[in-house]
């Protein structure tokens, strides 16, 4: 059974030009002679298997797309940055919210450990998933953690992703408070033009328990799921800080088509997690369909969706 599975695999290589595409792209070729609508237009084609509707998109997903091309404020990339996040969302909200930071470099070899708690959480600033949760600072292994942090250090998210909001991030690293000795839950509340509409809430990440289950705002649980995630459809007790969630959610997501405000609650404490402009890259859609275009519909597009298409 393996070696058919490789075999399909194999031809699918080889006769379908998106699977190569993709491949390529994971081995480090970002084809940067490609213009970002080419680039996400082969992306998309070669992970969902049909077109990206660009002259008039209707669905959640495909207006991300658009917005990663035609909405480009100087001013998502401090939201974006794990650094600079931090003092634009205290700005707003206050700084109860936020998880101490002990400090900010630009290398590893930068970093002083001897002035870092035993137990605290190391962050790349400029792309998503460059976490490195350290528990007792004297088992390190210095050699891997460098290795690890530095492939992310050198690795051009932005260009990778075309998640455009990301270009100007500057590469650095930043070492935060550990809130939890175990995996916090996440809380992902979709926001569109400061209204928050739908919250993920995440059990289980980074392990085999993994579970994606989505709430509306009154934490009702629906039945929409996104492509490829598990959900658990048992329903659980709300967060005792919902209401405050979704008003500060709502605070920081005024005047932006479409933003996700990441929380974490620790012990009856709601921690501000991070910003996210395109959930999943845009590259997943929700189902069922009819979920994608409702979500779709909350997204008015600047300029009606025609900027920069002829």
């Amino acid at each position: 059974m393996r070696i058919l599975y490789y075999l399909k695999k194999g031809i699918k290589y080889v006769i379908n030009s998106d699977a190569r595409f993709i491949h390529s792209i994971s081995k480090g070729n970002y084809h940067t002679e490609m213009s970002d609508i080419e680039y996400l237009s082969k992306l998309w084609r070669g992970l969902n298997g049909y077109e990206l509707n660009w002259n008039n998109p209707k669905n959640y997903t495909e207006k991300l797309q658009w917005l990663k091309v035609f909405d480009r404020r100087p001013e998502y990339a401090k939201m974006v940055d794990k650094a600079e996040a931090k003092k634009y969302v205290s700005n707003i909200i206050g700084e109860d919210y936020i998880i101490p930071s002990y400090g900010v470099w630009d290398r590893y070899d930068d970093i002083c450990f001897d002035d870092l708690p035993q137990q605290f959480v190391l962050k790349t600033t400029h792309d998503s998933g460059g976490i490195f949760i350290i528990k007792n600072k004297k088992e390190i292994n210095h050699k891997e953690l460098k290795d690890r942090i530095n492939t992310r250090l050198n690795d051009d998210y932005w260009l990778r992703s075309r998640e455009t909001v990301y270009e100007k991030v500057p590469h650095r690293i930043i070492a935060e408070k550990l809130i939890s000795a175990g995996t916090p839950v996440d809380y992902k509340v979709l926001c569109f033009n400061g209204k928050a509409e739908y919250i993920e809430f995440l059990q289980g990440r980074h392990t085999n328990n993994f579970t994606q289950d989505i709430y509306d705002t009154d934490w009702n649980l629906t039945s929409y799921s996104q492509k490829n995630e598990v959900t658990s459809g048992i329903p659980v007790t709300k967060p005792r800080n919902l209401e405050k969630m979704v008003r500060l959610s709502e605070l920081l997501s005024k005047g932006i088509p479409e933003l996700r405000v990441d929380w974490y609650e620790v012990e009856g404490k709601l921690y501000f997690g991070e910003l996210t402009f395109y959930d999943s890259g845009g590259m997943l859609p929700y189902t069922p369909p009819e979920f994608e275009r409702k979500l779709g519909n909350l997204i008015d597009l600047p300029c009606g969706g025609k900027n920069g298409m002829a």
